[in-house]
């Protein structure tokens, strides 16, 4: 990045609600509507589950129709959705329909009838939906059926079942689907089913990405598209890490270093830590950084390492470099990229999630909430973090367990890097 490059600006209020799944709410805190509405909610999935067990997929697929689509009079499943919409709640009308939609998808998943689930996926792209009425209910519907079809969630149900998403106007986070998704199945507030979809969608999308990445680097005559914002600066940021410590390296550099902090205090772990991660010695870091981590949980400090302290620590440092406590970029973050070192914190980044596996969860989770904030954002204008976005899900993808990228050695002008399947490695941590 330049020096004229623009500037991140930090946010003054969160842009993205958070949504509370009613079914984990009791009775009493919820009040009169909301009671009824939950109530409401329970009749139809259990309207629809009830179905699913007994009628043929199309009949189902049908009354599904009728109900959500034509909003069919005369059914008692009718008179309970036209109380959803009486109160206009449309996230409890969302709730309702994605979780319906879920009963249908898992139940038909087992019988192998991927077709109906095609078909149920597509129901939403009925045109009947983009007709205006002038009955208010059925209008409020229609609009609300609208917004449905261009939700994150609905896109997510569609990778899932294998149809195409629905184009939406171009937006930079759309290419950082993998972490959504995973923020997604990470939010234990929404229902199960959904949190199921969620993580099968976003082995899809990190699937796909890995393959299009692969056909990317690999190929010299640049056929097949980058699947990044980096354009060429991709191979030379991949050349950069592969040629100077290797992927291999770092994995056996992070398994050493875990078999030699297995008899450290918490505390002495927390200085050889630091070396370990190659932070660079400014005032940013001794700050916002390293202060932090003393800092942290110091009454732990005379106890042997353990797998938790391990786990807690590198989540911590993973929240101190991505998100405050408003999910907007952290202070250390924001100073790094206004000064265009995207690498440090991407590196910083990469090395933790080596240490600590089941940490990348809380790092997606963290970079899909630096998504989130910035979504109504124009990417000239947050420039600086699309691009740190874009490295972070390089690195990730370079580092995943079944794929090595290789340079292979051909004259500068032709260097390309090659991706191959890795064989299980000792070496590895696990």
């Amino acid at each position: 990045m330049t020096s004229n490059a623009p500037r991140l600006k930090q946010l003054t209020q969160a842009t993205e609600p958070t949504f509370i799944d009613p079914a984990e709410v009791s009775m009493p805190a919820l009040g009169a509507a909301a009671a009824d509405i939950l109530a409401a909610q329970q009749q139809i999935y259990r309207h629809f589950l009830a179905l699913v067990n007994t009628c043929a997929p199309p009949q189902v697929l049908r009354m599904f129709y009728d109900l959500f689509i034509k909003f069919v009079d005369g059914s008692e499943e009718f008179e309970t959705l036209s109380k959803i919409l009486f109160f206009g709640r449309e996230l409890e009308f969302r709730h309702l329909l994605l979780r319906s939609c879920y009963i249908l998808i898992n139940n038909w998943r087992i019988s192998h009838q991927a077709k109906y689930i095609h078909d149920l996926v597509d129901i939403f792209l009925d045109p009947l939906i983009d007709q205006p009425s002038r009955v208010t209910k059925v209008q409020q519907l229609r609009q609300w059926l609208r917004n449905f079809r261009h939700c994150e969630e609905y896109n997510a149900l569609r990778l899932f079942a294998g149809r195409p998403v629905i184009p939406q106007s171009k937006h930079w986070g759309d290419r950082f689907q993998g972490f959504l998704l995973t923020s997604q199945f990470a939010n234990v507030s929404a229902p199960l089913e959904q949190r199921h979809i969620a993580q099968k969608a976003a082995r899809q999308a990190k699937r796909q990405f890995k393959q299009q990445l692969a056909l990317f680097t690999a190929s010299s005559s640049r056929r097949h598209q980058n699947p990044t914002g980096l354009g060429e600066e991709v191979v030379q940021m991949m050349r950069r890490i592969l040629t100077h410590r290797g992927t291999l390296s770092y994995r056996n550099d992070t398994k050493q270093f875990l078999r030699y902090i297995r008899h450290l205090t918490f505390q002495d772990f927390k200085e050889v830590l630091c070396r370990f991660l190659e932070l660079p010695r400014d005032r940013h870091f001794e700050t916002h950084f390293i202060g932090k981590l003393r800092q942290f949980q110091e009454r732990s400090h005379p106890q042997p390492m353990s797998f938790g302290l391990l786990h807690s620590t590198c989540n911590r440092l993973i929240h101190i470099l991505t998100v405050d406590d408003q999910r907007h970029p952290s202070e250390l973050l924001l100073t790094l990229l206004n000064e265009g070192r995207v690498l440090v914190p991407s590196l910083i980044l990469l090395r933790l999630v080596l240490l600590s596996t089941v940490s990348r969860l809380h790092l997606e989770t963290c970079l899909a909430d630096l998504i989130k904030a910035y979504s109504q954002v124009p990417e000239s204008e947050c420039r600086p973090l699309a691009t740190f976005l874009d490295m972070v899900n390089v690195m990730l993808t370079i580092y995943e367990d079944d794929t090595d990228y290789n340079l292979v050695d051909m004259p500068a002008a032709e260097c390309r890097i090659f991706s191959q399947t890795r064989a299980p490695s000792h070496a590895d941590p696990t």
